[in-house]
């Protein structure tokens, strides 16, 4: 197979894809799921292209042509088209460019904007996510092809660590049913990732747990709370904004020989510059929500552990023994048999912090003793219990087993989850998760037994799904988030593709409980005086979107969701408003005046932009790439980019353009897309 992926049944060793990088260490989880790499690394396995330090270069596949599409995208995507460029052969190098034939275009220097997005939190504030610029995203390949096996070395000092890059990963893993859909659906068997059937899920392979409800699961904490008595949660505040980039170097050679060797190539310098590069030279604060940030990060606060695991040696505390220090990225769990214990790790904990500008957050501090750690369990437990115990009639029902009985109460089921919380006092945004993991697995079952050659059983099973919905919309509305918005996105899409195999009156009990759900969860994050966007509105808009004509938004309607008209107030639409847009009018008639309003917009956006800013490049290259709209104005947008292009060679360049770039815009499966995200979830 291409790439060097040689593929063993469900599992498939990686041999040659160091660009694999792409698809899992440089997005935030919580982008849009038709919002992915996917297509970028589609043109980088094509094109071979690479930026290094010293220049950025990519090769031709077509000598004869004076300028194919991957040319022209390759120098959107990487910022630097009216830099000179130089071609031997097929391979193209963009030179230097010299401040006296620099254009007004031209990016000066190495730094670059990324496109931030923001997320709610369960405490109602907000983080500020960030997309670096393409062209930084190439650069990270370059620096782990150098220094992967560095950043392993250095991540297995610590005791404390949960969560450490321990190798390279050697394997990616095709799911069941993506797998079984690919041998089923295609008569060329499993295709490469840009299908869709293969998942890379990480560069490297972590130790102990990659997520961390694995670890409030596991044996280990069990053991743990068992062991010691006393049980302390720090959160470090505002971790990644308050990191210092040159404090990674600090953290591999101390103060004094980092200031006096900046300029050395060593990992600490390479990290350094590579993340401030993408965060518009800032050195106060990284890029939050990508996994190589994380990795940073793991590398500085491993220095702290091991320092901190030193002092306390000295002061006769003995890791394991009298003590316990767990640290999941910026999450630290203390376990000690004394809270005198805990005080003096702590005090050590804050002191070799400070050293790297790092400090908790006192407010979110939390001793635990006895039996109140474990409450969160019991909660659990009791949720289980009740899901597994509705869910099992539903099934039962389904099947038909209890006769012509009615549908389970679902409002009961819903009663259950909240007293569960109460009782056990336990924040909901601790168990929503877990509770629609089980609707979603038990859900799937139910969907397994729906048998469509009887009117009878498509009703119950219409019921029975509509009800589900309804329960899983009531779980996730105790605590809203991205995580429990692709648990949900996934029970309902899964409703609405077996519904959709029913009659017409039959689905339409499942369809418009869905519409109902999705109206309320957008009306909620779009309501009025809410001035920030919300990504969970994207995810209900992707399932919305596939419920048919019959419920579809209006044109008014989808431009006050996506405030899209100016009159709304508010920031001007962004990448995400755009494509959010185009995604959900496709070609729709009903849409053709404001899909004309958006390109407008499309327009008004290219032009305020910088061409370093990474919104730039990604908006450029997905427009043009979008079918959706004409491809008369997809060439006008082309054409205003390569003004030394004759028509020709814009018409034949459109006509060449990948279907994707950054935005999935057909054959989308967002059942699939779902399922690849949830194993990139880091918590």
């Amino acid at each position: 197979m291409p790439g060097g992926i040689r593929v063993h049944k469900k599992k498939i060793q990686v041999s040659k894809a160091a660009h694999r990088v792409l698809l899992t260490e440089l997005l935030p989880f919580e982008l849009a799921p038709n919002i992915d790499s996917r297509g970028f690394f589609e043109l980088i396995s094509r094109t071979g292209a690479k930026v290094t330090k010293e220049n950025t270069s990519w090769t031709r596949r077509q000598s004869d042509s004076p300028s194919t599409a991957d040319d022209l995208l390759v120098q959107i995507i990487v910022g630097t088209h009216e830099h000179d460029i130089k071609l031997e052969g097929k391979t193209f190098e963009i030179l230097p460019t010299s401040s006296s034939t620099s254009s007004s275009k031209t990016v000066h220097g190495s730094w670059r904007h990324p496109l931030t997005f923001l997320v709610d939190r369960p405490d109602g504030q907000y983080r500020a996510l960030t997309i670096p610029h393409p062209k930084d995203q190439l650069a990270s390949v370059e620096f782990l092809e150098n220094y992967s096996d560095a950043i392993v070395h250095q991540a297995r000092k610590s005791k404390f660590s949960l969560r450490a890059p321990v190798a390279k990963s050697q394997f990616v893993y095709v799911d069941d049913k993506t797998f079984t859909r690919s041998q089923t659906d295609r008569t060329h068997g499993i295709e490469l990732s840009h299908e869709g059937y293969i998942s890379f899920v990480s560069f490297f392979r972590y130790s102990s747990f990659s997520n961390i409800n694995k670890f409030f699961a596991s044996a280990d904490l069990h053991s743990l709370e068992t062991k010691y008595r006393h049980q302390r949660r720090l959160d470090i505040t505002r971790c990644f904004e308050s990191i210092y980039t040159h404090s990674v170097d600090w953290a591999f050679r101390g103060r004094a020989a980092s200031k006096n060797f900046m300029s050395d190539a060593t990992l600490g310098n390479d990290f350094d510059s590579l993340l401030r590069n993408a965060n518009n030279g800032q050195t106060n604060g990284i890029l939050i929500g990508s996994e190589l940030s994380r990795v940073f990060a793991e590398l500085i606060l491993q220095r702290v552990d091991r320092t901190v695991e030193k002092n306390l040696e000295n002061r006769g505390l003995k890791f394991s023994e009298g003590y316990v220090v767990a640290r999941y990225v910026d999450d630290y769990f203390i376990f000690s048999h004394s809270l005198e214990v805990q005080d003096e790790i702590q005090h050590v904990l804050e002191i070799e912090l400070g050293q790297y500008n790092l400090r908790f957050n006192k407010a979110k501090q939390q001793d635990l003793v006895s039996m109140s750690r474990s409450m969160i369990h019991y909660a659990k437990l009791q949720i289980a219990k009740d899901l597994t115990k509705y869910l099992k009639k539903a099934r039962s029902f389904v099947e038909g087993e209890n006769g012509n009985g009615s549908t389970p109460k679902v409002k009961r089921a819903i009663t259950s989850f909240k007293r569960a919380i109460s009782v056990y006092g336990v924040d909901a945004a601790r168990t929503t998760g877990y509770a629609l993991s089980i609707i979603e697995r038990k859900s799937a079952s139910i969907i397994k037994r729906i048998d469509l050659r009887d009117r009878a059983g498509q009703e119950r099973a219409a019921a029975a799904l509509s009800d589900i919905c309804t329960l899983a919309h009531a779980i996730y509305a105790s605590s809203p988030s991205v995580s429990a918005a692709v648990r949900l996105s996934r029970v309902m899409i899964r409703a609405v593709e077996s519904a959709q195999k029913m009659p017409i009156d039959v689905q339409n009990v499942v369809l418009a409980n869905i519409d109902r759900v999705c109206r309320q969860v957008i009306g909620a994050a779009t309501a009025v005086g809410k001035h920030r966007r919300s990504v969970e509105t994207q995810y209900l808009l992707l399932v919305h979107a596939r419920l048919g004509s019959a419920y579809i938004f209006t044109s008014d309607e989808l431009s006050s969701i996506l405030r899209l008209d100016p009159e709304v107030g508010g920031d001007d639409p962004d990448y995400f408003d755009i494509i959010a847009s185009l995604t959900y009018m496709q070609r729709r008639k009903r849409f053709e005046e404001l899909r004309i309003e958006v390109c407008k917009i499309v327009t008004g956006r290219i032009a305020e932009l910088e061409l370093r800013a990474a919104e730039r490049a990604m908006l450029l290259a997905d427009v043009i790439a979008c079918r959706h709209i004409p491809s008369e104005q997809r060439a006008q947008w082309l054409a205003q980019e390569f003004q030394d292009l004759n028509a020709s060679q814009i018409s034949t360049a459109i006509a060449q353009w990948p279907k994707r770039v950054f935005t999935s815009w057909a054959g989308f499966d967002l059942d699939r897309a779902l399922h690849r995200k949830q194993a990139l979830e880091v918590y």
